[in-house]
């Protein structure tokens, strides 16, 4: 019986998911609330900035916890109601938790296609999960 071991690249499933997704994600819910328009007259430095806090202030600092985040965002207008107020964002943390979570369970669904696959080719299923989840959000 042949050994698979999920997450040494044995087995594939052609899915994509991971720390790029929640920027996706992320800028997906920026250009809803500022509107297309809006986000494409914003200067590159404005979004640099965006995805710099992003990156450094909300991905790496959220721990699942109840904390709201902000991120600056120039030359938008302020709109109370979804969260801009002098060029900031504010980032709820039932936003971000969404935001994690949707690529998480990606990530499950991926693991567990692979593991039935493997399963549907007889294949032994060893789990290593430090090789598995490179997850550095």
């Amino acid at each position: 019986m042949e050994e698979c071991v999920i997450g040494d690249g044995k087995i594939l499933s052609g899915g994509l998911c991971g720390s790029v997704f929640v920027d996706i994600a992320f800028e997906k819910h920026v250009r809803t609330i500022v509107g297309e328009s809006a986000y494409a007259r914003l200067k590159q430095k404005a979004k640099a900035t965006m995805f710099g806090e992003f990156e450094h202030q909300v991905k790496r600092q959220y721990s699942g916890e109840d904390k709201d985040f902000s991120v600056q965002l120039y030359g938008v207008d302020d709109n109370v109601d979804v969260g801009i107020v002098d060029d900031t964002v504010i980032l709820k943390s039932s936003l971000v938790k969404t935001l994690f979570d949707l690529v998480a369970n990606q990530i499950v669904h991926l693991v567990e296609k692979q593991i039935d696959d493997a399963q549907e080719k007889n294949a032994r299923v060893k789990v290593r999960p430090a090789e598995l989840l490179h997850i550095n959000f």
